[in-house]
């Protein structure tokens, strides 16, 4: 009898050791953002970035007055640099409007009265699946607790990652919980003939989403923005026949939104291949400069599509930098690759 009940006091401690340890390592690297981040390295990696970011934001609710909607290209934008807001920046991977709707509602409820609301505008990606969007989110339920979370071992293999240094994203986070890329090791360089393997098409269904994004925050000013994309990337758009559309869809966003910024014109920063790793991810420094246009601090980087001429001036910086990529014939409209001649040098 002493000998078993020996037994269950060693299975007993080891046990209590061994999850006991699990915890304090989870607490420490805190892979899930309830704790205020990693207190071991000065990088924090984006595992689960909607759910770290939702435990994030609730610990702040009450300080946050403008909040950034958007998908992994807009991670790496500093809501620090946003000026006259304690902005927090609730992009993560692939997200779209139909999950920025579902996370808008969720936190509204939980007391969100942002002064300002920023999104991120894109019609042409797929329809997200439901299980991209946390339960607790879909159940309008508390996020898994703190100590459930961090006794799993799905939490242990990212702590353990992250002291390997294995981020699963590109954007890594620093203390502050502000997007980075560790280093610019890749320059984009699309194949020659990239603006003419077509372009997925639109939703226009997004707008009425927009609109009900817009309306659940009646009180707040509103800005949306298409995030800037490469020469090669609108060249498809124009390519397939479906730039018009686009151009509209964009266009009739201003009667939503008080302010509308298309950062997809062509321009030197979407043609230099330096800027980006592939075409839709641009480096924080140059989303620098998308923040210096939201604070009205610059107006070479992206249009205002409130403008008049706005669809004239896009084509104008279109036909100037299809040029430059060896498109040697232009005309506005539905046009197909067929009607032009290409060069493959650039």
């Amino acid at each position: 009898m002493k000998e078993k009940r020996s037994f269950f006091y060693a299975w007993a401690f080891s046990l209590f050791f061994c999850l006991s340890s699990i915890f304090l390592l989870n607490w420490a690297v805190d892979p899930l953002w309830y704790c205020g981040g990693n207190k071991i390295g000065d990088h924090n990696y984006g595992f689960d970035e909607r759910i770290a970011k939702t435990n994030l934001l609730l610990t702040k609710l009450d300080k946050v007055d403008a909040i950034i909607f958007g998908s992994s290209v807009t991670t790496v934008l500093n809501p620090n640099l946003i000026k006259g807001y304690n902005c927090f920046n609730l992009s993560f991977s692939a997200g779209q409007i139909e999950e920025f709707l579902a996370f808008a509602k969720y936190l509204k409820k939980r007391g969100l009265n942002p002064k300002k609301i920023f999104v991120e505008v894109n019609f042409s990606f797929a329809k997200p699946n439901k299980t991209s969007i946390p339960e607790f989110i879909l159940k309008d339920q508390n996020p898994p607790g703190l100590v459930s979370s961090y006794l799993s071992f799905d939490a242990l293999m990212f702590s353990i990652k992250t002291l390997m240094g294995l981020s699963p994203l590109s954007t890594v986070y620093d203390s502050n919980f502000v997007g980075y890329v560790p280093s610019e090791p890749y320059t984009y360089n699309p194949p020659a003939d990239y603006i003419y393997k077509g372009a997925k098409q639109l939703d226009p269904k997004r707008v009425k989403l927009l609109k009900e994004m817009r309306e659940l925050f009646p009180e707040a000013a509103s800005l949306a923005y298409v995030h800037p994309i490469s020469i090669w990337h609108v060249g498809r758009y124009y390519m397939a026949g479906i730039l018009d559309d686009y151009l509209n869809l964009v266009a009739s966003l201003n009667t939503i939104f008080d302010e509308v910024y298309d950062f997809s014109v062509p321009s030197d920063f979407t043609y230099d291949t330096d800027n980006t790793w592939d075409g839709a991810h641009y480096y924080p420094r140059i989303y620098d400069k998308v923040a210096e246009r939201f604070n009205a601090e610059r107006k070479d980087f992206g249009i205002d599509v409130s403008i008049a001429g706005y669809r004239e001036k896009y084509y104008e910086s279109l036909k100037l930098y299809l040029e430059k990529i060896g498109v040697t014939q232009f005309a506005r409209g539905q046009e197909y690759a067929e009607n032009y001649s290409y060069s493959q040098n650039r």
